[in-house]
């Protein structure tokens, strides 16, 4: 049984049709169908244009289906499957090429025949057109909501909360202070570990929740706009949307505490932003040691919390295990063609300096 959402956000009325409600239908339809309901596999907050392949959900269904663990999937409707007839076609195609069925209320009885085909497609286009004309609503009324000092975003700013009535920012009286104090210190020289620890200190959690302060979040709270009283939303911008925490030159003194440019450090890491700690999933940082070593290391706090088991490895190993999985699986061909002809570019080359030689001559 699949289940899928687009957005939580502002769609908690009649067409918001939850989780439960989802599942419940989708058991009734395969019951009643004379099947077994198996496991329910959820995406929420994805979008019905992506690709099923690359929604998680419906990949690890796909894969059970693949493998014989289930005969089918079974929907609260045909656009909880997919919006886009490419998708819904492919979706079909892989489904039944393994012996599965499909069921959803709106579905055509025999989808293999050529009537059914037909009627699938067109209930996709009106699938597709839904979406497109929810899209340019949601825009418009994005647009309208930003004009009006309303936040469009599913977490409220940390140290801000919502007006029962205006549904605008106002600051939070005891969270306010707090985060321009961290301005401050951040004005002062204090780096992001100093700060995360002075807000873990006084209580204070991150938009998702976390009690834990990691140095991405506290480099975005410090580069976000909003304390200064503004809200965006894509290309929408409202400048003074509510009450600012600090004003624009502590804002701007806070992006540049020192006027002293970070050292230059010789050596990349290849595998920044790949490399993973096994212990909690986050990347590691590529580092160097006292002794100038390069190695990857896990940062130990992130905004999920703190590792269990930190991991860190010789960057030099890695990398060099990398490459040669690479060049072992990577057959370069090259074409057998005679190399072209480099005397024009010699001849423009002796043109160019003899031009040069011209301009700086006395």
């Amino acid at each position: 049984m699949y289940v899928r959402v687009s957005s939580r956000s502002g769609r908690d009325g009649d067409r918001f049709h939850s989780p439960r409600e989802q599942v419940e239908r989708a058991k009734a339809l395969v019951v009643s169908s004379g099947y077994v309901p198996g496991d329910v596999f959820e995406d929420i907050d994805v979008s019905g244009a992506v690709h099923p392949s690359e929604r998680p959900g419906m990949s690890r269904l796909l894969a059970a289906i693949a493998a014989g663990r289930l005969v089918g999937v079974a929907a609260f409707s045909l656009d909880r499957l997919s919006r886009e007839p490419a998708h819904g076609d492919w979706l079909v195609k892989e489904v039944t090429s393994h012996g599965g069925v499909i069921l959803t209320p709106d579905i055509p009885d025999a989808i293999d025949s050529p009537t059914g085909e037909f009627q699938f497609g067109v209930m996709l286009q009106v699938a597709k057109l839904y979406r497109a004309q929810a899209s340019a609503r949601f825009a418009s009324a994005k647009e309208r909501a930003i004009a009006a000092g309303i936040p469009v975003t599913n977490r409220d700013a940390v140290g801000y909360r919502r007006d029962a009535k205006t549904r605008r920012y106002v600051p939070d009286p005891e969270v306010a202070p707090v985060i321009r104090e961290l301005f401050e210190r951040r004005a002062a020289g204090a780096g992001p570990t100093e700060l995360g620890v002075f807000l873990e200190e006084r209580g204070v959690v991150t938009s998702q929740g976390s009690k834990t302060w990691s140095k991405p979040a506290v480099y975005s709270l410090i580069r976000s706009r909003t304390y200064l009283g503004e809200i965006r939303s894509g290309e929408f911008v409202n400048p003074v949307a509510h009450e600012p925490i600090v004003d624009e030159p502590l804002w701007l003194a806070a992006q540049r505490p020192s006027a002293t440019p970070p050292p230059f450090r010789r050596g990349g890491y290849l595998l920044s932003g790949i490399v993973r700690c096994k212990a909690c999933g986050y990347c590691m940082q590529g580092t160097k040691t006292r002794h100038g070593k390069r190695l990857y290391r896990c940062v130990i706090r992130h905004a999920g919390g703190v590792c269990p088991e930190p991991a860190r490895i010789d960057a030099e190993v890695v990398e060099r295990h990398v490459v040669d999985e690479i060049r072992e699986h990577t057959t370069v061909h090259r074409p057998q063609s005679k190399p072209p002809s480099v005397a024009p570019l010699e001849a423009a080359l002796k043109v160019a300096e003899r031009r040069l030689a011209q301009v700086m001559a006395p």
